[in-house]
């Protein structure tokens, strides 16, 4: 259990490692330069912003993936006892309140991030909410063989999803 656990908080804090790795976090870096300004102004968005945004999103993020894991969680312990139109107003309550947390967090983070680095912070935060609950509640602990196999699928995902966003230029006629 206790490896299991580590596992996922080591790698939860590698999206630390990446964001440092791309840019992201570079807390050197003035926010107001990380967007180009419209000519005679600033850049709207980072006005007056820190990184530590984007390390708030990322909390923000993952304690939406707990509530809604706890959510599942707890409508599986309860299937017994509550008729499923409850267990599926249950859920949808817990995803209308992940929404509504995780909303705010992909706005703040937007102002630093693409859409892509912003997709590895929910697939990241998912899997370590999943295997933490999952190590906890229903005892299921991983193996060094499923270990690497979660994470070759973060790096994969983290290599797919930090591609440059390729931009198209008008031709001049």
């Amino acid at each position: 259990m206790i490896l299991t656990i580590g596992f996922s908080i080591v790698l939860f804090l590698s999206l630390w490692a990446y964001f440092m790795f791309v840019g992201v976090m570079n807390f050197a870096q003035n926010p107001d330069n990380l967007e180009t300004p419209l000519p005679g102004r600033p850049a709207r968005r980072t006005i007056g912003r820190i990184n530590s945004d984007v390390e708030k999103s990322i909390w923000a993020i993952l304690s939406s993936h707990a509530v809604f894991v706890f959510t599942l969680y707890g409508t599986l312990e309860y299937s017994t006892l509550l008729p499923s139109f409850i267990l599926t107003l249950i859920v949808l309550l817990g995803g209308v309140v992940m929404m509504f947390m995780v909303t705010p967090a992909n706005r703040r983070a937007h102002a630093y991030m693409n859409i892509g680095q912003i997709t590895i912070i929910h697939m990241v935060s998912s899997l370590s909410i999943f295997l933490t609950i999952g190590a906890i509640f229903n005892e299921k602990y991983l193996n060094y063989q499923e270990m690497g196999a979660v994470s070759l699928i973060i790096v994969g995902a983290m290599m797919t999803y930090s591609r440059l966003v390729h931009r198209y230029k008008k031709s001049k006629k």
